[in-house]
């Protein structure tokens, strides 16, 4: 059934790239609720508003938010799990879906849409009203901040327009293919420090470990509230810190618990040693504190802010893309369904995670601090300053420029 979960994963970022780009992103989110709740019923019976200075922080919520949810459904899962001799086990887990797609739902009806998507799609005059709604300062009465945001977000349009922003440019034009290689690698790279395995096979893990049915889930959910406060400090260093060298610093963090958990599990799984079969357990807990604290919040916001506003749809979709196809290999090649992980299957991840920390250091560019639009110069994209545009009209020399951008590419 997991298997099946994540395999579905790349026909769902396929699909959100479609609605995105041509529906805008709350209507997006907005229908992905619906489905959410047919669903759940069924079973019972973006970053682009943030300031270049706090992109890191608002953005990294979005890993304390993912938290929130895992931590709440694993200790519902560990309170139903002393209700026995029921169908309540179940359904209960499955209706109880239905609360914070509600919530989503009717949230998402307040929230202001994509200024970039808004002007993209000729709403000025609503971008303009959501970008003095979101940044409104009493420190900045003439609003300085929200029109110089406004003008670098219309700026560039009529240049951007003129830009190859197809599937196929992805993959033929070098820079925007670094993007995605790079987008890819990050989401894949975080998949396989092995935090999938344990999260997923973590109550069979600490079974193997000598611990009873009941231990083991609340192992897993204290594990799980770990990670909401990892990620809150994940959140808090992404702005501070910069993402590329915490990332780097998260993977080696990584490689040396699944090392350590490597040995603790060769010589103690399946023994009455409880010192050892504590210290397997401190290593699991240790790894999710370096990955919560390093790379999960910090993966989706860097490999969302690379992509430039034209691409950014499909751009992250594919990014996305790596995730999956992480949790798929590992699934893939995870003896019988994660049933029987022992000491070597980790083994393997810390040797691949090693190798994507030097790939990690040398390929990928920092964008801590810098506008969405300035990243681009980090990849050799051809970027119009905001003085080369007179009343939203690209120069004449900027559209000379824009005709053979493809080929300079």
């Amino acid at each position: 059934m997991n298997g099946l979960f994540q395999a579905g994963g790349p026909f769902g970022v396929l699909a959100a790239a479609w609605k995105a780009g041509k529906l805008g992103r709350c209507n997006a989110i907005f229908i992905s609720t619906i489905i959410t709740i047919i669903g759940a019923a069924l079973q019972a019976g973006s970053s682009e508003v943030a300031p270049p200075d706090n992109r890191g922080l608002l953005g990294g919520l979005h890993g304390v938010s993912i938290l929130i949810g895992y931590g709440l459904s694993t200790w519902i899962g560990y309170g139903l799990f002393f209700i026995k001799g029921t169908d309540t086990q179940w359904r209960v887990t499955h209706a109880i879906q239905i609360v914070p797609a509600l919530i989503l739902g009717c949230g998402i009806l307040f929230i202001p849409e994509s200024p970039r998507w808004l002007v993209e799609n000729g709403r000025t005059q609503a971008a303009n009203e959501v970008l003095h709604r979101i940044h409104k300062d009493a420190a900045d009465p003439d609003n300085n901040f929200t029109q110089q945001e406004f003008q670098q977000i219309q700026s560039p349009l009529a240049f951007e327009r003129t830009l190859p922003s197809s599937w196929k440019s992805i993959v033929t034009i070098p820079h925007y293919r670094k993007r995605a290689w790079i987008g890819m690698l990050t989401m894949f790279a975080g998949q396989f420090t092995g935090t999938l395995v344990i999260n997923n096979s973590g109550p069979t893990l600490y079974a193997s470990l000598g611990y009873g049915d009941g231990d083991t889930l609340l192992l897993s959910a204290g594990w799980i509230t770990e990670g909401l406060f990892a990620n809150m400090l994940n959140a808090f260093l992404l702005d501070r810190v910069g993402r590329k060298w915490l990332m780097t610093a998260g993977l080696a963090g990584c490689v040396a618990a699944l090392v350590r958990e490597c040995i603790c599990l060769a010589l103690f799984e399946g023994t009455s040693n409880k010192a050892g079969n504590s210290a397997a357990v401190f290593f699991l807990y240790l790894h999710l504190a370096i990955y919560g604290s390093c790379l999960d919040g910090s993966t989706y916001v860097f490999a969302s802010e690379i992509w430039t506003p034209h691409l950014r749809a499909k751009g992250f979709t594919i990014s996305v893309s790596g995730l999956f196809l992480g949790s798929l290999i590992i699934r893939v090649s995870a003896p019988d369904g994660f049933a029987n992980i022992g000491w070597k299957f980790y083994l393997v991840m810390a040797i691949v995670t090693f190798i994507n920390i030097f790939i990690f250091a040398f390929f990928s560019p920092e964008t801590k601090g810098l506008p969405l639009e300035e990243i681009a110069v980090r990849f050799g994209d051809m970027v119009m300053d905001s003085s080369d545009v007179i009343d939203g009209e690209a120069r004449s020399g900027a559209s000379q420029n824009a005709g053979s951008v493809e080929e300079k590419a």
